[in-house]
């Protein structure tokens, strides 16, 4: 301190000479200081001068007000019962608030309006201004989550108390366009300590939102317009993602007297204003739909007070009249109740408007976004009547709308033509679903649907007559049928329901979208799919096919966007042996399956002697006779391997089964477990006679008919799918090798199966060949079938 002295004393000349400027400062400052708070209060008396003289003067224009005007004010605070309701809060807003309290709120605009408006110099700011466009503040900088702000981050040790508050940029601001900024002006100055943020409020320590605490937010909003404080007290354990926040429970723990009549509640009753709030949520769309934008803007980081405009329709419950657009404002804070500081929201129900005209702005561009929409949009009464409609719709209904003509059309009985009847006309079902999932659910209700240009236009088109029944459902009559129709398109339709603001009652909000195109494309697309999946149950068999689908269906494995009917068709990419555990589903063991090969004998010298084009022509007459054979039998076709042709009977376990159920035949009665043996050998000899006798047919490019011989042998055998590129069913074990082993030796024109096959058909008439050599196996017992 002395070195800090002596060095003051160089600076300023001599020794002593600080003291007295400081002293001389600092009496200066208490002079000012002194003046200032004079000032002050002077402003204050004056103030409360004004506020006086305007109580005065509303107090005699009340006076001179009809008594039957103030008792339907009471009855319904926004005034919304006369006919010249100003929509715009006017006189409406200003009965609903209260006397004294309109004049406020729009004190607080005009500040707003004019602190704005100094920001932006020139003609481009005053462009930027009138549209309600302000430059955001540095006290309300967008938060960026990162670990400086996670929960194991303290800029101090637990035990300590930090010094926190609102800084005076952030206080001023909030007092230009909330009534927040008031009491945050009382709580520039708070002792948190780290023991008292919840797990959620120490997520937002480093954030730019308000602090406050309950006592002073309840002493300086106590009389004021509607505000409400709803917190979280118990967050989510994972808040990693958007899921977490969005399902955050906020619950109300503060209202003040104008909240509690705003929303038509018990003054006090905390409960009801709760069950209030979530009868709105479950109740209504577009509330869930806002709530849940600002919640996933804090998540971004954008904790600025969040605004939109709705239709307050007064607060008698259950009374619903004509509406008047008021604006609800959403501010996050940190609160401290009892010591302990949550993370929570103060609403704004009738927050004041950014500038003169913000309201008037939003719903003029709400009507222009209607208007220049290139979807549908209609708006019905229940009964079915156009109340109004966009061009796009006036294209497709007609200008038939309240809005558009005088008159609406009218049925003999009195009763308005049911639009909506009429655009489900042959979709009865589709109609009640909708009625029952709208008007009864109050739920969403959309739907891809065929319609016709008299579903659209009845009157003009078909004269279509509408009966209705007494219970409401409905029934369509045409005066032509179906197949007269003519041309239709496909639309994508949406119906729902919310009141009217002109007069509180239900109405209907069907969009609908042209999406005759896309329709089209995914029906021929499903038809593409559709013959790939039959080429490839030709190649596949038909319990691997069904374990494929069940797969695809569990795992997703299909097309982006593809159509939900198309779950059941497989592509070739489904096939494919992308890893070990695939294999390993569709590999099986078989027991007693008959296995057949035909080949055509001296196949080497009709190559040898002929072009390709005759011996594929050969080829391909014989076997496409031996296809249409194994199908007329129910043989599988395994492949064809040069000019042999190899087919087994036994593998689909299911349609097997289901046959012999048919034919009255019992899995006992046939010698097996798992599946008939006798049944698959029996087919199997039948299918190999039947080509024996077919072949005959086709002739040699030397016009010599076909000659063939057919070995077959029943055993146990293993399947499944292999390879990534063309993948192919194949049949593994011995009784493969044993089964082209009875091919080789065999005789031509003739049937050589083992002893095996021969017990299993003991019907057909074998002469026993005295046994054939086969490799690995020694002389074995064969016996010829001659056809």
């Amino acid at each position: 301190m002395k070195t800090m002295k002596k060095a003051f004393n160089t600076c300023f000349g001599g020794k002593g000479k600080w003291e007295e400027d400081y002293t001389w400062d600092k009496s200066n400052k208490t002079i000012a200081e002194a003046t200032e708070e004079k000032t002050r209060k002077e402003d204050k008396e004056e103030i409360k001068k004004l506020k006086e003289r305007i109580e005065e003067l509303e107090m005699q224009l009340r006076d001179k007000g009809n008594e039957g005007e103030q008792a339907q004010q009471a009855q319904h605070p926004t005034g919304a019962t006369g006919e010249e309701l100003d929509v715009f809060q006017t006189e409406a807003l200003q009965n609903a608030i209260g006397p004294g309290k309109y004049e406020s709120m729009m004190s607080i605009r005009t500040s707003l309006d004019g602190s704005m408006s100094s920001q932006m110099d020139g003609p481009v700011g005053d462009t930027y201004d009138q549209r309600g466009i302000f430059k955001r503040p540095a006290c309300q900088k967008r938060h960026i989550w990162n670990k400086s702000n996670r929960k194991d981050w303290w800029p101090f040790k637990k035990s300590e108390r930090a010094l926190t508050g609102n800084s005076e940029d952030m206080v001023d601001q909030f007092m230009k366009f909330s009534r927040l900024g008031k009491v945050m002006k009382d709580c520039k100055n708070l002792m948190w300590e780290k023991s008292m943020y919840t797990p959620l409020a120490e997520m937002f320590e480093s954030a730019s939102i308000p602090r406050i605490c309950l006592p002073a937010l309840e002493k300086v909003l106590a009389d004021d317009l509607s505000s409400a404080l709803q917190i979280v007290k118990e967050a989510p354990e994972d808040m990693s993602d958007l899921s977490g926040w969005i399902n955050m429970k906020y619950e109300f723990v503060w209202a003040n007297p104008a909240c509690y009549k705003w929303w038509g509640q018990t003054s006090g009753d905390m409960e009801g204003l709760n069950a209030f709030k979530n009868y709105l949520q479950s109740s209504n769309s577009s509330y869930r739909r806002y709530m849940k934008a600002v919640i996933t803007s804090y998540w971004e980081g954008d904790l600025q007070p969040k605004r939109h405009v709705y239709n307050y329709f007064g607060s008698e419950p259950g009374v619903k009249k004509q509406a008047i657009f008021s604006i609800s404002q959403t501010t996050p804070v940190l609160v401290e109740i009892e010591n302990k500081i949550y993370f929570g929201t103060i609403v704004e129900h009738n927050a004041p408007q950014k500038h003169e005209k913000e309201i008037y702005q939003i719903v003029s561009r709400s009507h222009s976004c209607f208007k220049y929409s290139r979807t549908s949009v209609t708006i019905f009464t229940p009964c079915g009547v156009i109340l109004q409609q966009n061009p796009v719709a006036n294209y497709l209904f007609g200008m038939d709308s309240a809005e558009t003509n005088l008159f609406s059309d009218f049925k003999k009985d009195g009763t308005p033509v049911d639009r909506i009847k009429a655009l489900f006309a042959d979709n009865e079902d589709l109609y009640d679903d909708m009625w029952e999932t709208v008007m009864v659910k109050n739920e969403n209700w959309w739907k891809k649907m065929k319609v016709y240009k008299h579903n659209l236009r009845p009157m003009r088109e078909l004269n279509l007559s509408i009966s209705m029944t007494s219970s409401g459902s409905s029934s369509f009559k045409s005066a032509r049928s179906q197949s007269e129709y003519g041309e239709h398109s496909w639309y994508m339709i949406n119906f729902n329901k919310f009141a009217d603001p002109a007069d509180g009652q239900i109405v209907l909000f069907c969009e609908m979208r042209d999406v005759t195109e896309m329709v089209e494309k995914e029906q021929k697309l499903r038809a593409a799919r559709k013959h790939e999946h039959d080429l490839l149950q030709s190649i596949i068999p038909e319990h691997i096919i069904g374990h494929l689908v069940d797969e695809k269906k569990k795992n997703k494995i299909a097309l982006e966007n593809s159509d939900s009917d198309s779950d059941g068709f497989l592509d070739i990419s489904a096939l494919r042996m992308i890893n070990d555990n695939r294999v390993r589903d569709v590999a099986e063991h078989h027991e007693q399956v008959t296995v057949s090969f035909l080949d055509i004998v001296g196949f080497t010298n009709i190559s040898s002697q002929s072009s390709p084009g005759e011996v594929m022509t050969m080829l391909n007459r014989l076997f496409s006779i031996v296809d249409e054979l194994s199908d007329r039998h129910n043989i599988y076709k395994v492949e064809t391997i040069g000019d042999a042709y190899m087919s087994v009977a036994g593998l689909n376990l299911k349609s097997e089964k289901a046959k012999l159920e048919n034919s009255g035949t019992k899995l006992m009665d046939c010698g097996g477990t798992l599946g008939c043996p006798g049944y698959h050998a029996t087919r199997m000899i039948a299918f190999c006679k039947a080509v024996l006798d077919e072949a005959k047919l086709v002739l040699t490019p030397m016009d010599s008919p076909v000659q063939i011989r057919v070995g077959v042998h029943t055993g146990d055998v293993m399947t499944g799918v292999v390879g990534n590129k063309m993948p192919r069913f194949c049949l593994f074990g011995d009784t493969v090798n044993v089964a082209s082993r009875m091919e080789s030796t065999g005789k031509t024109g003739h049937i050589q199966a083992s002893d095996v096959t021969r017990t299993l058909v003991t019907c057909e008439d074998w002469v026993p060949t005295g046994g054939v050599e086969v490799k690995g196996k020694g002389t074995m017992e064969t016996f010829l079938l001659e056809h």
